[in-house]
């Protein structure tokens, strides 16, 4: 298990390939060079954009402050939650200032995903042939032809050393929804209540809130899968280990924990893919 708060995240800057407007809080990672890698971060925006791109893993989006915006004119305001498949082409349009829990992770297909110091290592060496700008990659080869690629992309076929290949989506476009208007429902455990969002892809991967009330004890188990927890609000326990707003929980698969909640305490809740 491991446990990270606010105080002893780590803070990035800009996107490593794609420039300014955005900063990170990097929260939990995963195994590199897994299928179940993962990245959970918080994304601070202000008036950001990013070119039509697609991506060879999955995303979770859940706009916590603000809003952010999206090809096909789709809008995530706060407290909406967005599933974006490994495949799917979309573009970011960010006006104005935005906060976003952001969980990036390998896909059903298997491809994995690169991890934030990998991209950042390898964004460096690109750098030494070419230029980044608004998140296309520009070089020139040995003939002196001009070259133009997305830079992720770039990135990824550097660090894995083959030719990249996008998984044909599962879902045609991303899909979102609005957290408040999924009811609660009781548990087998007293004072603890859910909501159940969704189950994407035949791996499984599980989005849910819970919710604990105040002086309520609530048992997770990681037995199926990984899991982890986003603390959204209120003041609770795990053993010595205080939770607050923006605390979050790594769970390995076979652990299980107890929390205890001092005030009335909710957390997002990941249940990765599931590939054994």
């Amino acid at each position: 298990m491991k446990i990270v708060h606010e105080a002893t995240a780590v803070r990035k800057g800009a996107s490593a390939h794609r420039g300014g407007g955005v900063h990170f809080l990097s929260l939990l990672q995963g195994e590199e060079n897994t299928p179940n890698n993962f990245h959970l971060m918080l994304v601070y925006a202000n008036d950001y954009v990013a070119p039509r791109h697609r991506h060879n893993f999955d995303q979770v989006r859940i706009v916590l402050d603000g809003v952010f915006g999206f090809d096909r004119e789709m809008t995530q305001e706060a407290g909406m939650l967005g599933y974006f498949t490994e495949g799917t082409y979309y573009t970011q349009k960010s006006v104005g200032q935005s906060t976003t829990l952001l969980l990036q992770c390998g896909g059903a297909s298997g491809t994995g995903y690169m991890s934030d110091s990998q991209l950042r290592a390898a964004v460096e060496k690109l750098k030494s042939k070419g230029e980044f700008n608004n998140g296309i990659f520009t070089w020139k080869d040995s003939n002196g032809k001009k070259h133009n690629q997305d830079g992720y992309e770039a990135a990824w076929e550097l660090v894995r050393t083959q030719k990249i290949k996008y998984p044909k989506p599962l879902y045609e476009q991303p899909i979102l929804w609005r957290g408040d208007r999924f009811d609660w429902e009781l548990t087998n455990q007293t004072g603890v209540e859910i909501r159940r969002f969704a189950e994407f892809t035949n791996k499984q991967l599980c989005l849910a809130q819970i919710r604990i009330k105040a002086g309520a004890r609530c048992s997770i188990s990681a037995k199926e899968r990984e899991t982890l927890l986003y603390c959204i609000d209120g003041k609770a326990s795990v053993g010595s280990e205080n939770l607050g707003a923006i605390s979050s929980v790594h769970l390995l698969r076979g652990e299980d924990i107890q929390i205890h909640a001092e005030e009335t305490t909710q957390f997002y809740v990941f249940g990765l893919m599931n590939f054994s």
